[in-house]
C-alpha cells in the first residue's frame, strides 16, 4: 500500500455542499485538518477522516500530524475503501460500520465520530470526480466557488454561501441580514415627511 500523498479532493456534507481541501490521501481515504493547534498547545490539531468516493467524513482525529496517520492508517487497513456510495461498504463489508466504531472506541478520546454523513447529491459529486483517477491541482477560490455552485445548480439547490461558518457564526451572519432587510422594507414602506 502506497504511503500518504498530499492531495486536493472533494469532501460533502447534509447540504449538498461539496467543497475541495487540501490533505493527503491514501486507499481510498482523505485526511485534512479542520482546526489548528493551540497557540500554548495545549490541543493538537483537529483532522477529518474521509472517504474519497463520497465526501463522507469517518472520523475526527485530534493529533498531530504524524500520529493522526499512524491511526488512519489503521482505518485504511480495515477495508478496501474503493466502493462508491454511501451505501456501498454494504456489499463490500457488511461489518464495516462496527468496526469504524470499534476503532473509534479504542483510541478515544483522540478519535470521535461528529455529525451526519454527506447526502446523495453532494456524495455523486464527490463520486464523479474521484473516478477521474488524478490528483487535482490545487484551485483558486474563485474555481471552489465555481465548483460548488455548479454543483448546487445540478441538483436545484441554491449556494451555501456560508457553509465555512460555525452555526453560531451562521445564525448571526443570517440575522444581520434579515434585520437589513427589515430595515429597509420599513423605510421603503414609511411615509415620506416633509418639514
Amino acid at each position: 500500500m502506497s504511503e500518504w500523498q498530499p492531495r486536493d479532493f472533494l469532501i460533502g456534507d447534509i447540504h449538498t455542499t461539496v467543497r475541495r481541501v487540501v490533505g493527503y490521501a491514501r486507499g481510498g481515504l482523505g485526511l485534512d485538518m479542520r482546526f489548528n493547534a493551540s497557540p500554548k498547545g495545549r490541543r493538537p490539531p483537529a483532522w477529518a477522516l474521509s472517504h474519497l468516493a463520497t465526501g463522507h467524513r469517518i472520523v475526527m482525529i485530534e493529533a498531530h500530524q504524524a500520529e493522526a496517520m499512524e491511526i488512519a492508517d489503521q482505518f485504511v487497513a480495515l477495508t478496501d475503501w474503493d466502493f462508491i456510495g454511501l451505501d456501498g461498504w454494504r456489499n463490500r463489508d457488511p461489518e464495516l460500520a462496527q468496526k469504524v466504531r470499534d476503532l473509534t472506541k479504542r483510541h478515544h478520546p483522540k478519535t470521535y465520530m461528529v455529525g451526519r454523513p454527506s447526502n446523495q447529491e453532494a456524495a455523486q459529486v464527490c463520486a464523479a470526480q474521484q473516478a477521474q483517477k488524478e490528483p487535482m491541482a490545487r484551485k483558486s477560490t474563485i474555481e471552489n466557488w465555481r465548483i460548488r455552485g455548479a454543483a448546487a445548480r445540478e441538483f436545484g439547490e441554491p449556494l451555501n454561501l456560508n457553509s465555512g461558518k460555525t452555526p453560531l457564526q451562521r445564525s448571526a451572519w443570517e440575522e444581520g441580514w434579515r434585520a437589513k432587510d427589515d430595515r429597509i422594507r420599513a423605510e421603503k414602506s414609511a411615509p415620506a415627511t416633509v418639514n
